[in-house]
């Protein structure tokens, strides 16, 4: 994958309501105010919610996700919806070697119900197997998140197996169900 930083789409368009936006400094306040306006509902599944203190710390994340993208380290990505962020989703890690992402993800909960998880999943995996060339994405969810969960099944993924107290969330040590999809 020589050259990568040139061969990478800045977005994917899912379809006509629905852009994926490799994530960028200049996002950061539009979504460290969703995040703020979220934190309760976040804060749910993902920990790191706790960190997201000020602007200037996100577009601090933004830039450090924006230059692993360009590295082709992951392809982080920021969910817009009718022209709004909407969410995150993202190969957290692009494993050249093995030919393997792991994939994460997020919406604002006001926006679930509508699909659009589903079909910007859907667009990642196939941009994964195609100009990615990955042989093999996957996913970890905790059992209890049934959105995470629904998604993962929605989209093809198959349940490989459930690892015992594997995550620590506010709420105390969670099993969590191991996704994979191969191209």
């Amino acid at each position: 994958m020589n050259n990568l930083q040139e061969e990478l789409p800045l977005e994917l368009v899912v379809d006509d309501d629905i852009i994926l936006r490799v994530k960028k400094p200049e996002f950061a306040l539009e979504l460290f105010t969703l995040i703020q306006v979220q934190r309760d509902y976040l804060l749910e599944w993902l920990p790191w919610v706790e960190h997201v203190t000020s602007p200037a710390a996100q577009e601090l994340s933004l830039r450090q996700f924006y230059n692993a993208t360009m590295k082709g380290e992951a392809y982080e990505t920021l969910i817009f919806y009718k022209g709004q962020v909407a969410g995150s989703l993202s190969f957290n890690e692009i494993s050249h070697l093995n030919h393997q992402a792991d994939i994460g993800y997020w919406l604002s909960a006001d926006l679930k119900g509508r699909g659009i998880m589903t079909k910007s999943v859907a667009k990642l995996i196939k941009f994964g197997f195609g100009q990615l060339k990955l042989h093999k994405i996957t996913l970890v969810a905790a059992v209890e998140n049934q959105p995470s969960n629904a998604v993962a099944k929605r989209v093809g993924m198959t349940l490989e197996a459930t690892l015992r107290e594997q995550i620590l969330l506010k709420s105390g040590y969670h099993d969590v169900n191991y996704y994979s999809i191969f191209a």
